[in-house]
């Protein structure tokens, strides 16, 4: 859809946007994780097309997803939660 052009967008241009100002409020406000991954791709020096910011949006989720879990296991010990 649109919005995966624009996060792509961000991703390989988010400098630009920034000082430009050509982000509506509306995607300002979703920034984050384009610059997370931006900066992900910049750390380990991945080409900035199509296919790699579509891999490295997945691998970020997946890092969320495993970290919910990981906090969600903590609170079910902590609170002596069972199935």
């Amino acid at each position: 859809g649109w919005d995966g052009v624009t996060y792509a967008n961000m991703v390989k241009n988010l400098d630009q946007m920034l000082l430009n100002d050509s982000l509506s409020g509306y995607y300002i406000q979703r920034v984050f994780p384009s610059a997370v991954v931006r900066g992900l791709m910049l750390l380990f020096d991945a080409q900035m097309i199509d296919i790699n910011i579509i891999h490295a949006f997945e691998l970020y989720n997946l890092s969320l997803l495993l970290l919910a879990c990981l906090v969600w296991k903590q609170l079910a010990d902590h609170f002596s939660l069972s199935i």
